[in-house]
């Protein structure tokens, strides 16, 4: 506590965060004498519009969000702008707090002076909790201090010391909209592997926000291997995992994360690493779910690995595809993916898909140096049975048979590509479809397909509409299967002169063909405008 005196404080207004939810109030209060106040629990605004009288409502400030299982501490400075003493003293209603330096009260304010009042929250009671601290005698002028702010916190240190010592603990014993927050480290072995949500709608997060020091790491081995997470039962959107990263879970099927008729968000999430005998390397998706990925990260996944490459028997073989991502199509799952990155994930044994399987919806993602490495492998990139790529890039993804970077298969929902750059993609073992292998009601728009090989696009019984697309250098010459559509419909064989091709930076010169009015009334063709010194990567 401290004291002092002041005579250059101006009354105004306090702004606070009050109730679960965040909502903004603004408080107007009546106090005993006049009275300015300062601090952490004072908002955006250190400032009180003040007037004389007692006051039936106190004045409230919100402290914020306090996690549970960690006392904190917060503060406010109050200054008596008036001309006689005031009296600061507890009241009796103040159990969710205790006032730190309690044995100096009451305490008289002398005017022009001020009183720095710290309080304590039980850590028991965080996330709903308030009390009061009264201006002179009660129920006058009282202020209500608050802790009230997002949900509640379940701390988890990495070292298992915190208030829970794993993961699982922090699930258990959360209620539905908590916050389950991890520390900076390693979270490894039994209780942060094999993790359920057990039905709950929670936020998984990084306290630092740097998902690249918060790793939840699973077991060595396919042998005994499970889902380092499952989300099942329902979850919507609400189930929120974020800034961490989940790495080398090994199982038969989705290594990290294992999703069942749930709707979870996925939010700045690097899957390194994961590695399954069956389907998804590193997310399986079944059921009726519509999982979220945003500003994700997608690095060494793999799928269809015989149990011999790990050391366990290789009589126990189940390949599937999806090195990084299986979508059940069977069973109507969908998923979304935006802004994100997927980068040497691979589907080894058979089956196909090297990023992605399944149906999904893509947009502004980049897709690189995938593979789907058997011979009869489809989809270096993505094997979709139905949903849309936009404002994406695919570089240097290989297939074994066809489709090095689209595979897109028989179904009558189709899927439709806008705004794509497929650009040095290839096949091992197929004579057609270096880049894209269409076999059903597909449409290509304002893509640029160049320098693929052997072929640039193939298609089956039914021919895509291809509008404003530009093809150039691929292994065919050109276009491929479209080679009698350049000249029609918009669609031209130009070099698309990217910044610089060879270091892998695939935006456009100010010369290029494919800027808005380069070429007839296209617009923007391909994912990437003209940038500077950019990265490859679709953002």
């Amino acid at each position: 506590m401290t004291r002092g005196d002041d005579t250059m404080r101006r009354p105004c207004a306090i702004r606070g965060e009050l109730g679960i939810g965040g909502a903004q109030r603004l408080f107007w209060c009546l106090f005993l004498a006049f009275v300015s106040l300062h601090g952490s629990g004072c908002g955006t605004k250190s400032e009180l519009d003040v007037n004389t009288g007692c006051d039936a409502d106190p004045a409230q400030l919100d402290f914020g969000t306090t996690p549970i299982g960690t006392p904190v501490r917060r503060g406010v400075t109050i200054w008596n702008l008036g001309d006689t003493p005031l009296t600061l003293q507890p009241s009796s209603d103040h159990a969710a707090f205790t006032l730190v330096d309690a044995s100096a009260y009451p305490l008289a304010i002398e005017p022009r002076g001020f009183a720095e009042v710290i309080v304590e929250f039980d850590p028991a009671e965080a996330g709903d909790a308030s009390g009061l601290i009264a201006l002179g005698e009660m129920p006058c002028g009282p202020i209500a201090c608050l802790a009230t702010g997002s949900p509640p916190i379940r701390s988890v240190l990495a070292d298992g010391s915190g208030p829970y010592a794993t993961i699982q603990a922090a699930i258990n014993a959360a209620d539905a909209g908590d916050i389950v927050q991890l520390g900076d480290g390693t979270f490894t072995g039994p209780g942060n592997w094999d993790i359920t949500l057990q039905g709950k709608s929670l936020t998984i997060r990084s306290g630092s926000g740097q998902r690249a020091n918060c790793r939840i790491v699973g077991r060595s081995g396919l042998a005994g291997g499970n889902h380092i997470l499952s989300i099942s039962n329902g979850q919507s959107q609400s189930t929120t995992i974020k800034d961490l990263t989940i790495a080398n879970g090994h199982g038969s099927t989705g290594g990290g994360v294992a999703i069942v008729d749930a709707s979870p968000r996925f939010e700045r999430v690097l899957f390194d690493g994961n590695i399954v005998t069956g389907g998804g390397g590193a997310v399986h998706v079944s059921g009726n779910s519509a999982p979220e990925f945003d500003d994700c990260e997608f690095f060494g996944n793999r799928s269809g690995v015989m149990d011999a490459l790990m050391g366990a028997s290789a009589a126990a073989v189940d390949p599937m595809s999806g090195g990084a991502i299986f979508v059940d199509p069977l069973t109507g799952a969908d998923c979304v993916v935006r802004h994100s990155l997927f980068r040497e994930n691979t589907n080894v044994y058979s089956g196909s898909g090297g990023a992605i399987y399944g149906r999904a919806r893509i947009s502004n993602c980049t897709f690189e140096a995938n593979a789907s490495f058997p011979s009869s492998g489809k989809g270096g990139a993505c094997f979709l049975a139905s949903g849309s790529v936009s404002r994406s890039l695919f570089a240097d993804n290989t297939a074994g048979q066809q489709g090095s970077a689209l595979y897109l298969a028989s179904s009558s929902e189709g899927v439709n590509i806008v705004n794509c750059t497929i650009v040095a993609n290839g096949v091992t073992q197929g004579s057609f479809g270096a880049a894209v292998y269409s076999e059903w009601n597909t449409s290509i728009q304002n893509c640029i397909v160049a320098f693929n090989g052997p072929l640039g696009i193939a298609f089956g019984a039914v021919s895509p509409a291809l509008l404003c697309c530009d093809y150039y250098g691929n292994g065919d010459a050109d276009g491929g299967a479209v080679m009698h559509r350049i000249g029609r419909d918009g669609n031209f064989a130009a070099d698309p002169l990217f910044s610089d091709r060879g270091g892998g930076n695939y935006h456009l010169t100010a010369q290029s063909p494919c800027l808005p009015g380069g070429h007839e009334d296209c617009g923007l063709i391909g994912a990437l405008g003209m940038l500077e010194s950019a990265s490859r990567r679709a953002r």
